[in-house]
Order: C-alpha cells, then sequence, then structure tokens
C-alpha cells in the first residue's frame, strides 16, 4: 500500500460556553504509526462552527492528497461531510456514493431493486430480512434457498464430523463450552 492509498483517521471535537460565546476545537490525526493532536480557541463562537473547525483542521494538516476517514459525534459535521458533499458532487457530474449505516442501506431503493437484502421464512424466528446474493447472473441466477441456521443449530453434527461422540459432545455442553 503506498503513502497515497493508506487512509488517515481525523478524530475531531468541538464546543463552546453559551453558544455563542468563547469555545475550542481539537483533531487527532492518525497517519500509519504517527499521531497527531490540533487544538485551537476563539473568544466568541457558535459549537458548529467549532465542531466543523475541527474537521477541518484535521484536513489542512494533511500534506498531500490522502484517503480520509473524518469521524465525530456531531450531527452537523457527519451530515456535511457526507450529505452536503454527497449533494455537490453529484451536482458536478462526479460518480460518488454516500455510505450508509445500516438503516439507510437497508431502505436504499437500488439495494431493495437489486434484491440486495431479502426477507426469508425462518422455520423458528418467522420472517427475517438477510442479505440477498450479490452477483446476478442473467443465465445462472442465484438463489436463498433456506434461511441463516440458528446460533448453534448444526453443532452437533459439525462435533460429530469431527469424530467426538455424543458422550464427549455431553460433557462439553455440561461444562458450558457450547451451548
Amino acid at each position: 500500500m503506498t503513502a497515497v492509498d493508506r487512509p488517515v483517521a481525523i478524530y475531531s471535537d468541538g464546543a463552546c460556553s453559551g453558544n455563542p460565546g468563547p469555545g475550542g476545537w481539537a483533531a487527532v490525526v492518525i497517519d500509519g504509526d504517527e499521531e497527531r493532536e490540533l487544538s485551537g480557541a476563539e473568544a466568541h463562537t457558535t459549537n458548529q462552527r467549532m465542531e466543523i473547525r475541527g474537521a477541518l483542521e484535521g484536513l489542512r494538516s494533511l500534506d498531500r492528497p490522502r484517503r480520509v476517514g473524518v469521524y465525530s459525534d456531531s450531527a452537523y459535521v457527519v451530515n456535511c461531510f457526507r450529505d452536503k458533499w454527497y449533494e455537490r458532487l453529484t451536482k458536478a457530474d462526479v460518480c460518488v456514493g454516500k455510505v450508509y449505516d445500516v438503516e439507510e442501506m437497508v431502505a436504499d431503493p437500488q439495494v431493495l431493486h437489486r434484491r440486495m437484502v431479502v426477507d426469508i421464512q425462518h422455520p423458528t424466528l418467522g420472517n427475517v430480512r438477510q442479505v440477498g446474493i450479490a452477483i446476478k447472473l442473467s443465465e445462472t441466477p442465484g438463489s436463498i434457498r433456506s434461511a441463516a441456521p440458528t446460533s448453534g443449530q448444526h453443532t452437533d453434527a459439525v462435533l460429530k464430523d469431527l469424530g467426538l461422540g455424543v458422550d464427549e459432545i455431553s460433557a462439553l455442553r455440561g461444562k458450558g463450552v457450547i451451548g
């Protein structure tokens, strides 16, 4: 992996007292084995300004183009980077996609259209959602034939295949090694 390919992590935060009022920001930039701490303050500012300033100063500290993950507890920062940049980049005809959380991913129209998340009838759990078949082949389409097993459902069969006898499996179960 080249230096350009190695991702950089930026953890940022900011706050102020009074909003507006005096405030500060901080960022920790992790670049491979190197870790830099950055911080600053302003006499009259807002929470949002300090939140975004931490992320911005972390980005400014980079000396060359890099892949970057910006991490923040601020919905303002996350939405600014993800949603606003996404809107601007798509308007500029740049090929880009959002990084979803799980709830957003399973509701995405393209994910649903491609059947990347499917509802399967499980014999004991009822209707469950699970990941669909990723590769779509027109002449040999894949399909989900059964729901995923429950935890421990095949433990006895696997242990028997490994040569353990019924008594050995019972002893493991009795000791709490297996469920």
